[in-house]
């Protein structure tokens, strides 16, 4: 069986058997993956599943990718979720695994489950929920680990909550949120797999909120304060780490996408005219704005640069890499949202961004 054949099918327990996508088998069977996975017993699938269906009553559904990287530990399963993997050669990918082993032992990486029914001190995160964030932490920053070096010399504090009454409970929004007052970023479980479901990753929660984490760092100071409106590397304060041609690509490419929503916010706008790249909402401060365009970035490329290649050069020149090289195809559902809301004439809110 091709990996790629069930890489994004969920791992679910079926009768005293596991159901992988649409098929169904018992526990003493074996998948034969091609290389370099192998056999991969069923019943490992079983045990290696269970926390994330016990933890949140069968709401968190994990990949059958998670899962085979957990038992073989070879980084090509985790090219589902992180797709610079694609372009790594061979040295660069174990490079990448390493990164990640460094992140996930680094004990200012903090992940930790919250808001149980009983509550647990010590209660273990399933191993893949912090595969993903550190895998996340090591696409963002491949290129730039001298600013992931910075970013982990203070403590980094990452909350899963296991059910979405858990994380309402805890008044959590929409599924995930930067908490400023705690300084960490709150994710409902289901949500850090819920866009891997396809052949190419989709939504990005984790992603949007990191970039709120991002944007309250000081890189020259370590810690989070109050968010400067640009991410690190942008201010002659990140000393070594500061890029002058990023800085002022963002500054005019931003401005750029202001002069343009404006346009739209005022009904002035042709049916000729450039959209915005990005959905109204990311237009009502600084922060949001930030995360909106780094989640874009990540997600639908192609786009970005067609339609403002200064904004998406600032990117690109702070982390090293260009995303397009990865993705064949941008994740249609950020790009067809964007540009209908823009099109049907609706009103939208004030530009609050600075």
């Amino acid at each position: 069986m091709q990996f790629d054949d069930i890489r994004q099918c969920r791992v679910l327990p079926k009768e005293g058997r596991i159901q992988i996508g649409e098929r169904v088998y018992d526990l003493d069977d074996s998948l034969t993956l091609d290389a370099p996975f192998g056999d991969i017993p069923i019943r490992a699938l079983k045990d290696g599943v269970n926390p994330y269906i016990n933890l949140s009553g069968s709401e968190c559904q994990p990949q059958a990718a998670i899962l085979v990287f957990q038992l073989t530990g070879q980084v090509q399963a985790l090219a589902h979720y992180f797709p610079i993997l694609t372009i790594l050669n061979e040295k660069q990918q174990i490079e990448f695994h390493a990164l990640m082993q460094r992140i996930l032992s680094n004990r200012k990486f903090r992940v930790r489950m919250r808001e149980l029914p009983k509550p647990q001190a010590d209660q273990p995160v399933p191993e893949g929920v912090r595969i993903l964030i550190a895998g996340h932490l090591c696409e963002i920053f491949f290129f730039r680990q001298e600013m992931l070096a910075r970013f982990l010399k203070q403590r980094r504090s990452f909350w899963v909550y296991p059910t979405k009454a858990s994380f309402a409970a805890a008044g959590g929004k929409g599924g995930g949120d930067y908490h400023l007052a705690l300084k960490c970023i709150r994710l409902y479980m289901q949500r850090i797999f819920e866009g891997f479901y396809g052949a190419m990753p989709a939504q990005a929660p984790f992603i949007h909120e990191f970039g709120h984490m991002l944007e309250h760092f000081e890189s020259w100071s370590g810690i989070s304060r109050k968010g400067t409106g640009l991410l690190p590397g942008m201010l002659k304060k990140d000393g070594a780490l500061y890029n002058a041609e990023a800085h002022h690509l963002f500054v005019e490419g931003k401005q750029l996408e202001m002069e343009r929503y404006q346009k739209y916010q005022a009904s002035q706008a042709a049916k000729t005219d450039p959209q915005p790249v990005g959905n109204p909402y990311v237009f009502k401060n600084n922060s949001e704005f930030i995360a909106g365009y780094l989640e874009m970035f990540f997600r639908n490329p192609n786009t970005f640069a067609e339609k403002n290649i200064t904004l998406y050069r600032a990117f690109e020149r702070l982390f090293g890499w260009d995303p397009r090289q990865a993705w064949k195809q941008d994740f249609d559902g950020y790009v067809k949202k964007n540009q209908q809301v823009y099109a049907s004439g609706t009103a939208i809110n004030k530009l609050g961004l600075i």
